[in-house]
């Protein structure tokens, strides 16, 4: 089977799967499962770059209980750009080891955990860690 992941990122053409938004909405929540199992106290993710593509991850993020920092820095940094029709969707701050179970949330069985209320994440312009 084919690795979602190359290294850290994501390839293809915007709106075809991989990058379609409820897919990159997903791989956004699925990180954040990943850094709660991890017992990360400070789930932050900033962006470099505003795109559909780097939107959706942080607005799944943010549904899994993490903030989102436009033009900041935190512990995560997403990060998209356009090469003719293809894009790259790159993302830093993450092991290999959690890229191979960000992929295996995506793609097993496993039921997203998001949440609900003021649990849900807040994005804010600036600032961060």
């Amino acid at each position: 089977m084919n690795k979602m992941f190359v290294n850290n990122t994501l390839r293809g053409e915007v709106g075809v799967y991989p990058l379609t938004a409820e897919n990159l909405f997903r791989v956004g929540t699925a990180i954040a499962m990943v850094l709660e199992e991890k017992g990360y106290v400070d789930m932050t993710m900033c962006l470099c770059s505003i795109d559909f593509a780097t939107l959706s991850v942080a607005v799944g993020f943010m549904g899994g209980g993490g903030s989102v920092f436009i033009n900041g820095s935190a512990s995560l940094c997403v990060k998209g750009k356009y090469d003719g029709e293809i894009y790259t969707l790159e993302i830093e701050g993450l092991s290999y080891e959690d890229f191979d179970r960000v992929e295996r949330i995506l793609l097993g069985r496993n039921i997203l955990k998001r949440k609900k209320g003021k649990h849900i994440g807040k994005i804010t312009y600036g600032r961060g860690v």
